[in-house]
């Protein structure tokens, strides 16, 4: 179990390593999206589903940096709660905008055929 426990470690370490600066994507999607044509109702959707996003992943840094600290005894575990909290909600409001983003691309599509 123990083998176990460490291995699974050891692969959330490394597949952080992977998204540590992702949030620099999000805010080059963001102003590519606000120099962009589109409509405004779709901007401000993009903009809010942009700004989730880099919470999101601003959020998971800051959280892996604490768990860190927690498994070195530095911290308490209480500490990191409210960090996860607020990445749950991001990821939460994230995927709700996405949704709306793509009913509203929808309901575009089917206004400019008819």
């Amino acid at each position: 179990m123990v083998v176990y426990y460490n291995l699974k470690e050891s692969i959330s370490s490394a597949r952080k390593v992977f998204r540590l600066f992702r949030f620099f994507d999000e805010i080059k999607g963001l102003s590519k999206i606000i120099e962009s044509d589109k409509p405004i109702g779709f901007k401000l959707l993009s903009v809010f589903t942009y700004a989730c996003s880099i919470t999101y992943y601003l959020s998971d840094n800051m959280l892996w940096v604490l768990n860190q600290m927690v498994t070195s005894k530095i911290l308490d575990k209480s500490v990191s709660k409210s960090w996860k909290r607020r990445k749950n909600f991001s990821s939460l409001y994230r995927v709700i905008a996405y949704t709306l983003i793509l009913l509203y691309s929808i309901f575009l599509q089917t206004s400019d055929n008819n």
